[in-house]
């Protein structure tokens, strides 16, 4: 997908997964090593090591910026102070309320390799924060609640998310009898049964295959020696003994 479209994923579910890149199993520890190092980051020196995690919809409530920060170039601050920076410009996007009704939970995870492209490489810089206010400036026609999961990285190649329907409350609907995980489980189960049954009529399609050709080979075997029989045991069409 391209990365001028990575900024509509509410609009699209949250769908700006790059499968061919990143498998589920991939996302899925991209989102837990963002947890793991906020963790870690509480009982090291600085609140700002590893990837940034932002609630979504988005909460700067107790993040505090020190303005001296923005007097600095880019190149005078530290990564921490590069950190604080960037998590002020994102704070200062207004955020629609569409979204805020819409995405009912989730994070934005900024990795630590995007922070370091980001840092030297100002056209990154800007397309990154040009992903996020559109994201979050997103306007629909209201619809399913989601919880949504989104990793920006180093290049449009690593940007991907995950959104995660919110079961309805209404009892009368019939999508609204499965969860959403049980519809996926579904869905996958139905896929491999249809993969098996695949596999099972291409057997038998070789098996067939494989028959014919037997049977045609050793058709053509007793031909040639009724052949050879004929011309050894026969003369001018008279048998000889």
């Amino acid at each position: 997908m391209s990365i001028n479209n990575v900024g509509s994923i509410l609009a699209t579910e949250y769908q700006y997964v790059n499968y061919n890149k990143k498998t589920e199993t991939g996302f899925s520890r991209t989102v837990e090593k963002a947890a793991e190092n906020r963790q870690a980051a509480k009982s090291g020196t600085s609140k700002w090591a590893g990837d940034m995690v932002v609630p979504q919809p988005p909460n700067y409530s107790g993040f505090i910026y020190d303005s001296t920060i923005s007097n600095k170039s880019k190149d005078e601050m530290t990564m921490d102070e590069y950190k604080q920076w960037f998590m002020n410009e994102m704070s200062k996007m207004p955020v629609s309320g569409w979204v805020r009704s819409t995405c009912v939970g989730g994070s934005l995870t900024i990795t630590e390799e995007c922070f370091e492209r980001m840092k030297s490489d100002s056209e990154w810089e800007n397309t990154v924060l040009g992903m996020i206010q559109k994201m979050y400036s997103t306007n629909g026609i209201m619809g399913s609640k989601m919880i949504g999961f989104q990793v920006i990285g180093a290049s449009p190649e690593e940007c991907y998310g995950e959104g995660i329907p919110v079961k309805s409350p209404s009892s009368n609907a019939k999508d609204d009898e499965e969860s959403w995980w049980e519809k996926r489980r579904e869905r996958y189960e139905e896929l491999l049964e249809e993969q098996v049954k695949a596999a099972q009529k291409n057997k038998a399609l070789a098996q067939q295959a494989y028959r014919s050709r037997q049977l045609a080979s050793q058709q053509r075997l007793q031909s040639f020696f009724r052949e050879r029989f004929l011309r050894f045991y026969t003369r001018d069409g008279e048998g000889v003994i």
